[in-house]
């Protein structure tokens, strides 16, 4: 029995730093010692939920709310600290509506100041999901106010972040980035890795969308890894979402669908349909830049089924409608699907309106190059005329995406054609490769060069030609 106080006050700190299995496992021990405290068993039912979800079994987490719901006594904190958390349930599942009514009905009896600003945290998310801005930026700002003047950090960093995304729904990058950064300030100073990695990810979500796709890729790959670890399929999902779509708008199309076909795989655990709709759009947007139109046209058909469960969001039809447009390359769709999406405030319909013209612009870029070492890529001049090794790597991929497009070439192969002839460590080559490779993208490659698992090559979407002169 002294068990069940300890784990009520130790858990939430388990959860800061997403060790939902191990704060799982020792809820599941402490429930059957909570038999006596109806109380307390309700509270670690919801922390149970909380687990459940978390870990991507939002059918599971949606069983044990509604249950607490059911059985709490109605207009106590607990009944609405169910209700906060089957909103949380029904709104990844597409049903804002309904996350809105559950809201506003807890919000609707007299409540302790930390349930009401919880309340009010998820009515601001679902809000901001619904198009609502404004609203959501009230009840965000509210919620965040309460956090800030009691003393909760995790309350605090929650709704910086949230608040961060508002910022950028309006524009307003400078008041986005100073959320964003206090968010992670607030969740480092408490070793909170979940607020803190979803702060990272809004920032390189900012990055991006001012155009420092670098910094943006590097922030949000970053997030990615921390949410591999805490086995969180839901945020990570949406983590790969950016990240595939920073890549593509680098011009980085084979690693956007490699990046998007993970992202499907981690999302499809909860079924979140909003991110199978934006991640789907983002493989056809990619493989239609790749020239792939089969894959590009399935894509397509798999964003719009799955768009239909988040028809409540404007966000994610304008996206899809987007990249339908794009994949279409009518100019009469593409004007009203740009028109429609430019009337929205919020961050895919924007993202979406960079993507597509990444995606059909008629100037595809284009790599020139000559056998004694000069190279034109975007207008730009490259003299790797007494570069020899740069030289012999570029004429290489060159040479591959002629005779063999989209076939990449391997690590001996590309010492090979670099160093012919030279027997070195392994280690050495690696290094020689890897710096080459790196100086090439430094010159104005960037673009040019992709890597997979097989390689390294040209972009398939460049247009190649080596002339003898």
């Amino acid at each position: 029995r002294p068990l069940v106080p300890l784990l009520l006050g130790f858990e939430p700190y388990l959860r800061l730093r997403g060790l939902f299995r191990e704060r799982l496992a020792l809820i599941e021990q402490a429930l059957p010692r909570a038999a006596h405290d109806l109380g307390a068993q309700a509270r670690l039912q919801l922390a149970r939920g909380e687990c459940l979800r978390e870990l991507g079994d939002l059918s599971g987490a949606t069983r044990v709310w509604t249950e607490v719901m059911r059985t709490a006594t109605p207009s106590s904190p607990v009944w609405a600290q169910a209700h906060i958390r089957v909103a949380e349930a029904v709104e990844v599942d597409g049903r804002i509506d309904q996350a809105i009514e559950l809201l506003q009905a807890a919000m609707a009896v007299a409540l302790p100041g930390g349930v009401e600003a919880d309340a009010r945290a998820g009515l601001a998310h679902a809000l901001r999901r619904r198009g609502q801005v404004d609203g959501a930026r009230n009840q965000a700002q509210r919620a965040h106010a309460w956090y800030v003047q009691h003393g909760d950090p995790t309350g605090t960093a929650a709704m910086a972040y949230e608040l961060g995304v508002l910022a950028m729904f309006g524009n307003d990058q400078a008041g986005a980035e100073r959320h964003f950064e206090q968010a992670i300030v607030v969740a480092e100073s408490i070793a909170a890795r979940l607020y803190a990695a979803a702060a990272r990810l809004g920032l390189g979500i900012l990055r991006a969308a001012q155009g420092q796709l670098e910094q943006a890729i590097t922030l949000i790959s970053s997030s990615v890894t921390d949410f591999e670890h805490m086995e969180h399929p839901h945020r990570l999902g949406s983590a790969q979402y950016s990240l595939a779509a920073a890549y593509l708008e680098r011009g980085d199309a084979a690693s956007a669908l490699v990046v998007a076909g993970d992202g499907l795989r981690s999302i499809e655990q909860v079924g979140a349909p909003r991110y199978v709709a934006l991640l789907s759009s983002v493989i056809a947007l990619a493989a239609h830049r790749l020239g792939d139109q089969p894959r590009a046209q399935r894509a397509l058909q798999a964003a719009d089924e799955y768009a239909r469960g988040a028809q409540a969001e404007p966000n994610v039809v304008a996206a899809v409608r987007l990249a339908h447009a794009a994949v279409d390359g009518n100019p009469a769709h593409m004007a009203a699907a740009t028109s429609a999406a430019r009337a929205i405030d919020g961050d895919d319909a924007k993202l979406f309106l960079r993507l597509t013209v990444t995606a059909v612009s008629d100037a595809r870029p284009r790599l020139v190059g000559s056998p004694r070492g000069l190279f034109r890529f975007a207008e730009q001049a490259i003299d790797l005329s007494r570069r020899h090794p740069l030289r012999r790597l570029l004429l290489a991929l060159i040479d591959a995406r002629i005779q063999h497009p989209g076939r990449a070439l391997s690590f001996d192969e590309l010492t090979e054609a670099g160093w012919p002839g030279e027997k070195l460590p392994y280690e050495h080559l690696s290094n020689r490769l890897h710096v080459a490779l790196s100086t090439l993208r430094s010159l104005g490659l960037r673009q040019a060069i992709v890597s997979g698992e097989r390689g390294y090559s040209l972009d398939p979407a460049l247009e190649v030609e080596l002339r003898a002169d």
